[in-house]
């Protein structure tokens, strides 16, 4: 320990320490706790910066049940750069994933055309397995059973 903060500790003896702390907590209910927790908590929050206290409020506001606030709304033509830009880094990450052998890129192919296939046309198939050539095909009525 330094000199300094050896003279921190000089005049506190251990048995008056645990004395305090045994009376402080016989003294203090439960209400009064939560009542000095928040207290703190407040305190804390007071300090923090624009953004972080916006997420303490939101935190909040959560662990009460009421909704989040809305967010304003983002202007389509920025929306859309936003989202470039996102796929950029999605692209890069992914690259960067493949050369430091998180992912593989042997099979990627194979996903990637599945995905093709889900989102393709299907044109009258869209309806079911009967269409074929256009036409579509039922089989024999079966007898009504009344």
């Amino acid at each position: 320990m330094s000199s300094k903060v050896a003279r921190i500790f000089e005049d506190i003896d251990s048995s008056q320490l645990g004395a305090a702390q045994a009376d402080i907590e016989q003294n203090l209910t439960s209400e009064e706790f939560i009542k000095m927790k928040r207290d703190v908590e407040l305190l804390g929050a007071s300090a923090l910066d624009k953004r972080s206290a916006k997420a303490w409020k939101a935190s909040m506001l959560a662990k009460l049940g009421a909704s989040a606030g809305k967010t304003p709304r983002t202007p389509a033509k920025i929306g859309h750069g936003m989202a470039r830009k996102a796929k950029q880094r999605e692209a890069v990450a992914l690259q960067e994933a493949i050369a430091s052998g998180m992912v593989q890129a042997k099979g990627r192919g194979k996903k990637l055309r599945a995905l093709k296939a889900k989102q393709r046309d299907k044109g009258l198939m869209e309806a079911g397995k009967g269409w074929k050539n256009g036409v579509l095909r039922i089989g024999k009525l079966k007898p009504a059973t009344s």
